[in-house]
């Protein structure tokens, strides 16, 4: 018997999390972090242990039966819950999160809400912020709605669009966006390189100084390029913001994102700096943004003290 392709995976994924050693996970360029086994193994167990968690387990189930899927290209395979908490309790590792508490996190395109619930449970500040629950497929909005209610987080509902505009009422220590898809992922209107100085930009303003943007990305498949996770161009932008890069992931610095930004507007020729594409597009399931336009930048400049 053959088993289909995302059932292998999801084992693939289980053996992994069961068999995670101790490592040396990114924090910061300047330092690293390191969480043991049973470190792992007792945030679980702290996480796990609550009557608020059963309440969950039991709903996931039921609502895994009531829609009648579980495929990995759509929300239903985040009701398979401790099997996506560990892998959150690991994001939150990397970053650090487990050595210290009271941080204010983000966590941009934040889904079905696990790692803000793993970041709360570690003593921080957490809000979510997602496209509304219209702009979304059936089974994601079904998944998605009904775990960050059954968690009692707070979640921002608005489109993600390249030239910023994001509706947030303060600044962050911390913001992460994981297996990123509204950058138009795997579509024709991928974001390149000036729609993440853009996005960049506009994420700076609302950073703390000091604060770390974290985003981790999806494969972009081997016919897609000369990189796996982004284009050439993009990954020598990351260079000039001196991101550190791990695997998938990239993790800058808010001042260095600044600098980096202005030194790129000092080398834009005036003819394209007042020149304009017209309004952004939002990405949503059913499109993918194209941001092109010089006097966004300029814009996402004056909003950043």
């Amino acid at each position: 018997m053959q088993w289909p392709r995302f059932a292998l995976q999801r084992a693939r994924m289980r053996l992994s999390l069961q068999l995670v050693q101790p490592a040396r996970l990114l924090v910061t360029p300047e330092r690293t972090s390191s969480i043991t086994l049973q470190e792992l193994r007792a945030i679980e167990r702290a996480m796990t242990g609550t009557s608020q968690w059963w309440e969950v387990r039991r709903a996931a189930r039921q609502l895994r039966r009531g829609l009648g899927v579980s495929h990995p290209t759509n929300a239903s395979k985040y009701l398979d819950v401790d099997l996506w908490l560990r892998a959150n309790v690991l994001r939150a590792a990397r970053l650090g999160l487990h050595r210290t508490t009271g941080l204010s996190v983000l966590d941009v395109g934040c889904g079905a809400g696990l790692f803000m619930h793993v970041c709360r449970t570690l003593g921080h500040d957490v809000t979510g912020l997602d496209l509304p629950t219209a702009d979304l497929p059936y089974v994601d909005a079904a998944v998605y709605g009904a775990m960050t209610s059954l968690l009692g987080l707070d979640v921002i509902r608005a489109r993600i669009t390249c030239s910023g505009q994001l509706p947030l009422p303060r600044r962050y220590d911390v913001m992460t966006a994981f297996m990123v898809c509204f950058n138009g992922h795997n579509s024709p209107a991928e974001w390149g390189v000036e729609q993440w100085r853009m996005f960049t930009c506009s994420i700076a303003a609302h950073l703390e100084p000091g604060g770390r943007l974290h985003l981790g990305f999806n494969a972009r498949g081997a016919a897609r390029g000369d990189s796996r996770f982004y284009d050439a161009n993009t990954a020598a932008w990351w260079q000039e913001c001196r991101a550190a890069t791990l695997a998938q992931s990239v993790t800058l610095v808010r001042e260095a994102m600044l600098e980096a930004r202005r030194d790129g507007m000092t080398s834009v020729p005036p003819d394209q700096s007042s020149a304009s594409s017209g309004p952004s597009t939002s990405f949503s399931s059913r499109s993918s943004p194209r941001c092109s336009s010089s006097r966004a930048v300029a814009s996402c400049n004056s909003r950043v003290s």
